[in-house]
Order: structure tokens, then sequence, then C-alpha cells
């Protein structure tokens, strides 16, 4: 995340844009963001439909739906380091 971040503001790169750019934060996200979605659609089935899990999922992809990747991405990795805490 830190690379990307890095390509968009202080060192921008023609090549860094479209699919790629997408992609690398995509990338980022996973590690962080899969394991709140597994959860949230495993709380979902135990009836708790509006759970924390579930309710980041939604706030951290709605970010990849307006162009706000690195704050999508960014969300997440403090949701789950606040969850180690």
């Amino acid at each position: 995340m830190l690379i990307a971040l890095l390509f968009d503001n202080y060192f921008p790169q023609a090549w860094f844009d479209g699919c790629l750019h997408i992609a690398w934060y995509v990338i980022a996200y996973i590690p962080v963001g899969l394991p709140v979605l597994k959860e949230a659609y495993a709380s979902n089935g135990n009836g708790a439909i509006f759970s924390e899990f579930f309710l980041m999922g939604i706030a951290t992809l709605g970010a990849f739906g307006i162009d706000q990747y690195a704050e999508g991405v960014a969300a997440m990795l403090f949701y789950s380091v606040g969850e180690l805490f």
C-alpha cells in the first residue's frame, strides 16, 4: 500500500494508471479485507445481519466504488490492527 501511495502522490508514474492502479490496491486489500469479509459472511449466516464486520466490508467496498482505493485499504487495515488489540 505504501508503494501505491508513493506512486499516487509523490512520484507519479505514467504506467501506474488504469487497471494496474486498481489491481495494486486490490492486492493490498486482500490480506486485511478477506478475513473480515469472511467473518461478515459467517455472522450473516448466524442471523447477525448488520454486524461490525458487514458494515466495515460495506464501507471499504464503497470506498472502492467511488475510486478512493487508498482510503478503503487504509480503513480496513486500521480496523484489522484495532481488532488485534
